[in-house]
C-alpha cells in the first residue's frame, strides 16, 4: 500500500509542476467523460434498467396482424372476442390482460383537471406483478356488476391533489361524472403503459363492457401477457399461431389472413428510441477516444522532456516495470481528476437533456446520476487513465542511457521514436472525427429534408385545445346541439378570431383511426384483406379553413350540413387518386363503414397526420353535426389575427361559463405541436452536432500539438536547411507537407469507416442516402481545412527560425 501512496504523491507533485499540460489534459478528459456519463445515464434509465414489474422479461405486448395486398401489417390493437379466445386457449401464457385509453376529468375537488388514465381488466396488476404503495390493486371481486366503481391512482396524483393523505384510501372521487372509490395508490416508479407522459389513474374495464363489444372487427383493446417459466418468444409465437389459425377457420370472412404478434414489453416500450440512444452512446464514445488520443499526445510530448529523469532512475537501478507503474499512476490520477470534473459537467447537462426529451423519451423522469452511474463514471475514468497512459509509459520507459543522459537529451532528433506513435494517434483522431462529422452531416441533411415538407396545413396563428362534453349532461345524440355547437358559436365571435372549428383527431397529435368503406355501385366482396380502407375523422364546419387545408374540388362542410340533411362526406386527394383514378369523385356515394350512405361533396389536400416524414394516408371526413356517434373528446382550433396564446384566457372563461366542471386541456399552438413532432430528431441533431464539434476541436488541437512538437524537435534541422539557403516559404511548405500526409491518411481511413458505419443511421435519415455525395465531400473538406489551419501556426513558427541561434542552441 505504501508504494502506491508514494506513486500517488509523486504523481500529484509532477502534475502540479506541469500545470498547463495538466489543465489542458483534464479539460479534454472532463468533456469526454462528462458526455459519456450523461448519455449513459439516459441509456441506463430508458434501455438497460428493467421495467418496474415482476420478472419483466416474461411480459409481452400482443397485437393482431393482418395481410393486405400481400403486405403483413399490425393493427396495434385487438378485438375483444379475439382477446377472450387468446386468454382462455393459450398454453404458453399464464394470463393476459386487456387495456385501453381511459383519460377522465377529475371533478368536484378544486379546479377540474384532465387526468391521463387507463381502463384495464381486473387482472392487469396481477399480470404485471405490481403491488400498491398504499391500499390494494384490482381483484376479480371488483368486477362484480353490483359493486361501486373503483380506481387506483398514481403517487404523483396522490401527492398533487390529495396532499399525500392516507385518508384517500376509501374516499370517493368524481371522474367524468362517475363516482368511484379510491382503493390504492401505486408507487412512484410504477407506470403502465410506459410512455413519455405518466398516467394518473387506472379504472376497470368491466367484463360486462367487454361482452357488450361483440364482433371481431372491433379493434379497440391493447393486450399484455405473461408467459410461463421457460417459454421464450418463439414458443409464444407458435402458441398464438395455433390459436389464430383455429379462429381463422371458424370465422373465415373476418379472420382470414389474420394472426397475432408477441413482442417483449421492454422492446415495445423502448424500441423506437433505442437506436437513437445507442447511436448517441457510440458518438460520445468516439469523443472520449479522441480526448484520450489528445492526452496521450500531450504525455508523449512531455515524456521527451523527462527522458533524462527516467534515464537517471534507470541508471540507479529503477526497474522498467516500476517506472511504467509510476507513469500509469500519473495517468490514472489525471483521469480521475477529469472524471470528477466530468461528473459535474454531466450533472449540469443532464437537466437540460432530460427537459428537452421529456415529451418524447419514455421513463425520462427516472434519469438521474445514481450509484450505478457513479460506478460507470469511475470505471470509465480508470479505463481512460490506462488507455491514454499506456503508450506514453511504454515509450518513455525505453531508456537509452548513453543518449538520454547526454546534454542534448530531450532536444535532439532522438525523439523520433515517439513521433510515429504521435502521428498514428493523430491519424486515428482525424478518422474518428470524420466518422462523427459525417453522421452529424447526414442528420442535418435529413432534418433539412424533413423541414422542407409541407404538412398539408398552415400552423401559423392557430391555437388548439381539447374539451369533452359534460358526462351525462347532454345525451350522446344531443352533444353537438347542447355543448359543442354552442361552444363553437361563442368561440367564433371572440375578437380577432377569423375561424373556429373542432375535430375528433388533430394532425400530429391524436393518432389515426382507420375504417373500411364501400363505394356505391362497386362489389363489396367477402375478403376483408381486399376491402378499401381509409383513415376517418369527424370535423365541424369551417375546419379546413381554420387549419389552412386547401379545398381541391367541391366544398367543405357548412352549417347547412345537419342531421336533417343527407350525409355529406369530404375526402382527401390521396383517397381520390387511389380509389377514383380517372373519375370525378364529387357526387359519388360511399358507405363509411356503418351501413349509411354519404355523398362526396368535396376533395381537400392531403395532410401528414402522423409526422412530416410519414406519407399521407387515404382519408375521409364526416360532418360533426351529422356524426353524433363519434363526438367524444374533441380538439378545437382557433385561427386568429393575433398571437394565438392570447386566446387562452377568454376561451377558458367561456368553457367555465358553459361547463364549470369541464377542463380545457392540452392547450398549445399548432406551431409548437408541429415542432414537438420533430423534437426527437432535433435533439439528435443538436447532440450529434455538439459531439462532432467537440471531436473537430479536439482533433484540430491534436494536429496543432503534434506539429508544434515536430517543429521543436526539428529546430536544428530547420536551422541547417535555412543556413544552406532554404527560404521561409520552403520550410513552411515542408512542415505543411508533413501535416498533409497525416491529415490525408486520417481522412482516407475516416471515409472508409464512415461508409461502413453510417448504415446504422439509415432508420433516422429521411430523403438522404447513407452515402450522400454532398456530405461525403463537404465533411472531409471541413475537417481537412481545420487540420491544415491548425498546422499553419507551427509552419509559420518554423519559417521564422533564426538559423544561427538554432544551430548554436542545439550544439
Amino acid at each position: 500500500m505504501e508504494p502506491l501512496l508514494q506513486d500517488v504523491r509523486f504523481a500529484l507533485r509532477s502534475l502540479r509542476k506541469h500545470r498547463s499540460t495538466t489543465i489542458i489534459a483534464t479539460l479534454c478528459l472532463a468533456l469526454g467523460i462528462g458526455a459519456n456519463t450523461a448519455i449513459y445515464s439516459v441509456v441506463r434509465a430508458v434501455v438497460l434498467d428493467g421495467l418496474p414489474y415482476r420478472d419483466p422479461q416474461q411480459l409481452f405486448a400482443i397485437t393482431e396482424t393482418y395481410l393486405s395486398r400481400g403486405v403483413r401489417g399490425t393493427n396495434g390493437s385487438v378485438s375483444p372476442d379475439n382477446f377472450k379466445d387468446w386468454r382462455t386457449q393459450s398454453r404458453a401464457f399464464v394470463d393476459m390482460a386487456a387495456y385501453g385509453n381511459g383519460s377522465v376529468d377529475l371533478e368536484g375537488t378544486g379546479e377540474p383537471e384532465r387526468l391521463r388514465g387507463i381502463r384495464a381488466t381486473a387482472n392487469v396488476f396481477a399480470v404485471l406483478g405490481a403491488t400498491a404503495l398504499r391500499g390494494r390493486v384490482f381483484t376479480t371481486h371488483d368486477d362484480a356488476p353490483e359493486t361501486q366503481p373503483v380506481v387506483v391512482i398514481s403517487e404523483g396524483l396522490w401527492r398533487r391533489r390529495f396532499g399525500a393523505s392516507a385518508s384517500v384510501i376509501g374516499s370517493t372521487v368524481e371522474l367524468s361524472g362517475t363516482r368511484s372509490t379510491v382503493i390504492g395508490v401505486m408507487p412512484a416508479q410504477f407506470d403502465f403503459p410506459i410512455s413519455a407522459l405518466r398516467n394518473d389513474v387506472w379504472e376497470l374495464y368491466p367484463q360486462s363492457m367487454l361482452d357488450g363489444m361483440p364482433g371481431r372487427g372491433n379493434h379497440s383493446l391493447r393486450v399484455v401477457g405473461r408467459v410461463r417459466d421457460g417459454v421464450d418468444s418463439t414458443a409464444a409465437a407458435v402458441d398464438l399461431a395455433r390459436i389464430t389459425s383455429r379462429i381463422a377457420q371458424d370465422y373465415p370472412q373476418s379472420q382470414k389472413d389474420r394472426g397475432a404478434l408477441a413482442v417483449s414489453l421492454s422492446a415495445n416500450v423502448v424500441g423506437k428510441v433505442r437506436p437513437a440512444l445507442m447511436l448517441l452512446l457510440g458518438a460520445v464514445g468516439v469523443v472520449l477516444l479522441i480526448a484520450c488520443a489528445n492526452v496521450a499526445n500531450l504525455l508523449l510530448a512531455r515524456a521527451t522532456a523527462r527522458r533524462r529523469e527516467i534515464a537517471i532512475r534507470t541508471a540507479i537501478g529503477g526497474a522498467r516495470g516500476r517506472i511504467i507503474r509510476q507513469l500509469l499512476t500519473e495517468s490514472v490520477v489525471l483521469a480521475i481528476t477529469g472524471g470528477v470534473l466530468g461528473l459535474g459537467i454531466a450533472w449540469v447537462s443532464l437537466h437540460s437533456l432530460v427537459a428537452a426529451a421529456a415529451t418524447s423519451l419514455p421513463r425520462a423522469a427516472d434519469v438521474q446520476i445514481d450509484g450505478g452511474v457513479l460506478l460507470f463514471a469511475m470505471f470509465v475514468s480508470l479505463a481512460t487513465g490506462v488507455l491514454f497512459g499506456l503508450a506514453p509509459a511504454l515509450q518513455a520507459s525505453r531508456a537509452d542511457l548513453r543518449q538520454d543522459l547526454s546534454d542534448s537529451a530531450g532536444r535532439s532528433s532522438s525523439g523520433r521514436r515517439q513521433h510515429r506513435t504521435l502521428n498514428a494517434l493523430i491519424v486515428g483522431e482525424i478518422a474518428l472525427s470524420l466518422v462523427l462529422l459525417v453522421g452529424a452531416g447526414l442528420t442535418i441533411r435529413a432534418f433539412v429534408s424533413v423541414l422542407a415538407i409541407s404538412p398539408g396545413f398552415n400552423p401559423d396563428g392557430v391555437l388548439a385545445f381539447h374539451a369533452a362534453a359534460p358526462a351525462g349532461a347532454p345525451g350522446d345524440t344531443m352533444r353537438y346541439e347542447q355543448f359543442y355547437g354552442p361552444l363553437l358559436a361563442r368561440l367564433r365571435v371572440l375578437p380577432g378570431v377569423r375561424s373556429a372549428a373542432f375535430t375528433s383527431d388533430l394532425p400530429m397529435q391524436d393518432g389515426m383511426h382507420d375504417s373500411f368503406f364501400f363505394i356505391e355501385g362497386r362489389p363489396k366482396g367477402t375478403d376483408q384483406g381486399q376491402f378499401p380502407d381509409a383513415e376517418t375523422r369527424t370535423v365541424s364546419s369551417d375546419y379546413f379553413r381554420a387549419m389552412g387545408i386547401p379545398i381541391v374540388a367541391g366544398r367543405e362542410f357548412n352549417d347547412g350540413d345537419t342531421r336533417a340533411t343527407p350525409e355529406a362526406i369530404v375526402i382527401n386527394d390521396e383517397l381520390a387518386k387511389r380509389f377514383f383514378a380517372g373519375q370525378n369523385p364529387l357526387g359519388q356515394r360511399i358507405d363509411p363503414g356503418d351501413g349509411s350512405l354519404g355523398t362526396i361533396v368535396g376533395v381537400v389536400g392531403s395532410v401528414h397526420q402522423l409526422g412530416l416524414e410519414q406519407a399521407p394516408h387515404a382519408e375521409f371526413y364526416r360532418a360533426a353535426a351529422q356524426d353524433w356517434r363519434h363526438l367524444g373528446t374533441m380538439t378545437f382550433v382557433l385561427s386568429g389575427r393575433s398571437d394565438p396564446d392570447s386566446y387562452t384566457a377568454p376561451v377558458r372563461a367561456i368553457m367555465h361559463d358553459l361547463a364549470p366542471q369541464q377542463p380545457m386541456f392540452s392547450v398549445a399552438t399548432m406551431t409548437s405541436i408541429l415542432g414537438n413532432t420533430l423534437a426527437t430528431r432535433r435533439l439528435m441533431l443538436v447532440l450529434l452536432s455538439i459531439f462532432a464539434g467537440l471531436a473537430l476541436t479536439l482533433s484540430a488541437a491534436g494536429v496543432y500539438g503534434v506539429m508544434s512538437y515536430g517543429v521543436s524537435q526539428r529546430t536544428q534541422e530547420i536551422g541547417i536547411r535555412m543556413a544552406l539557403g532554404a527560404s521561409a516559404g520552403v520550410v513552411a511548405i515542408m512542415v505543411l507537407r508533413d501535416a498533409g500526409r497525416i491529415i490525408g491518411t486520417g481522412v482516407l481511413i475516416g471515409l472508409l469507416g464512415a461508409a461502413a458505419l453510417t448504415r446504422l443511421l439509415q432508420s433516422a435519415l429521411y430523403g438522404v442516402g447513407t452515402h450522400d455525395p454532398l456530405t461525403f465531400v463537404v465533411v472531409p473538406l471541413v475537417i481537412g481545412g481545420a487540420a491544415f489551419l491548425a498546422s499553419a501556426m507551427p509552419a509559420i513558427r518554423a519559417a521564422r527560425v533564426d538559423p544561427v541561434r538554432a544551430m548554436t542552441v542545439q550544439t
